[in-house]
């Protein structure tokens, strides 16, 4: 039995050295803080099922989301939030055999994180185990800290969404309340730049949904912070160019 044993914990050894070498490609966190450091440029996009995530790690793209809103996509449904936790292990179990090099974030769905940080730990040791996806995203703010400091606390990423909710969309009751576009009190109109409010303003390439961030406004503390922020951490925003 000891040599069994012992057998076993080499075998272990060398198949975990031979992944850490030979996928010198696979991105990791640590590649994405590096990546952060350099100012080389992120790509994230989504994937459901086998095919799409196949297409994606051909493309070399550093970043898959497994998203909740496979409710919409792939099962018809008008918001996020009936899709379960067990559906959506089955998306990223899906999508983590066609991935090999890029880092595989899933989302926690709705109910399996908010208002019980104990509840939060336990769903996403569960998603991360029968999944083997590699981080976890959660939606929210200063509300879920306790749930993320918990789930950072046990060794798994997390990844925030802010901006967009579609888990709250019961809360607000619109996809769009509280935006700079529609909302001339909003925190975040400053950030942006309007020629004619609220339908005219910069954006992407012509794109309505990538407004572009104002580079030359004036001292803004809420936009110093979330700059003094972004130099630290990741991010990932369609409104990067």
């Amino acid at each position: 039995m000891l040599c069994s044993f012992s057998s076993l914990r080499l075998n272990t050894y060398i198949d975990m050295s031979n992944y850490l070498q030979s996928n010198v490609t696979k991105v990791t966190t640590h590649v994405l803080q590096n990546m952060k450091q350099s100012g080389e440029k992120i790509a994230m996009l989504t994937a459901y099922d086998y095919s799409m995530a196949r297409l994606l790690n051909d493309t070399k793209i550093d970043v898959v989301l497994v998203g909740d809103s496979a409710a919409n996509v792939m099962a018809g449904h008008e918001t996020t939030l009936p899709i379960t936790i067990d559906q959506m292990i089955y998306h990223a179990q899906s999508v983590m055999r066609a991935v090999k090099n890029p880092l595989v974030v899933c989302d926690m769905p709705f109910g399996t994180y908010q208002g019980n940080p104990k509840e939060a730990v336990r769903s996403a040791i569960r998603i991360m185990k029968e999944s083997e996806v590699d981080a976890v995203k959660l939606e929210g703010g200063s509300e879920i800290m306790e749930s993320v400091e918990r789930i950072l606390s046990t060794g798994i990423p997390v990844m925030g969404h802010l901006g967009l909710m579609p888990q709250s969309i019961n809360k607000y009751g619109t996809y769009g309340s509280g935006g700079a576009y529609r909302d001339p009190l909003s925190p975040y109109r400053s950030w942006y730049r309007f020629r004619s409010y609220p339908d005219r303003y910069d954006s992407w390439w012509g794109f309505d949904t990538l407004p572009e961030v104002n580079e030359n406004f004036e001292f803004d503390p809420s936009l110093a912070t979330h700059l003094s922020f972004s130099r630290l951490y990741p991010i990932v925003s369609p409104h990067q160019k």
